[in-house]
């Protein structure tokens, strides 16, 4: 049987191993005679010592996974009341591209969680988040096709017999770019 004296272990790589001693004790103690008893006593009694940083570290993360999940249902209302704000007749689309992207960073920062408490919440987040990328989605979409068009009218004036109004043209053409919308 491998020591346990002086090893620094991992709390759940401990907690395994004292579980394992465990179930090594019951296999090996049936049928051991007499006194059994008093011996299982004493080494449960050292396996609940040796277990007491487990449990503490287990407490800590058990605090970590509760605040990240507060923090959690945090971003997700402000992400929603963000989404309420918008005018989505004329979004500021930067902003919108931005706030979906920052609240999936910070979503990830707040993890670990626990999977049972946190899976309504990460639903509604995907939900949420899924919305608004089909939104921005959608708007990429019309963008492309109007930067799109705008291409092929500048490659139809290379074609044009008349320079200075192709050139002039092709200059209308790139400041209509430079007012067309994010695209991917």
């Amino acid at each position: 049987m491998e020591s346990l004296v002086g090893a620094t272990l991992h709390p759940a790589a401990l907690a395994r191993q004292i579980k394992h001693l465990q179930e090594q004790w019951r296999t090996l103690s049936k049928g051991a005679g007499e006194d059994v008893e008093s011996e299982w006593q004493r080494f449960h009694e050292a396996a609940q010592k040796a277990f007491q940083p487990c449990r503490e570290y287990f407490e800590a993360q058990d605090e970590v996974k509760k605040e990240n999940l507060r923090q959690r249902g945090l971003l997700f209302e402000r992400l929603l009341a963000f989404e309420g704000r918008q005018n989505w007749e004329e979004p500021d689309w930067r902003t919108v591209i931005t706030a979906v992207r920052e609240a999936k960073q910070l979503w990830r920062q707040h993890a670990p969680v626990d999977a049972a408490a946190g899976e309504e919440l990460q639903s509604k987040f995907n939900e949420l988040t899924a919305t608004l990328q089909s939104r921005i989605d959608a708007e990429y979409a019309r963008n492309v096709k109007q930067k799109q068009s705008l291409i092929e009218r500048a490659r139809a004036q290379a074609a044009s017999s008349d320079s200075r109004t192709a050139v002039d043209e092709v200059k209308r053409l790139q400041e209509k770019w430079q007012s067309v919308g994010p695209v991917p």
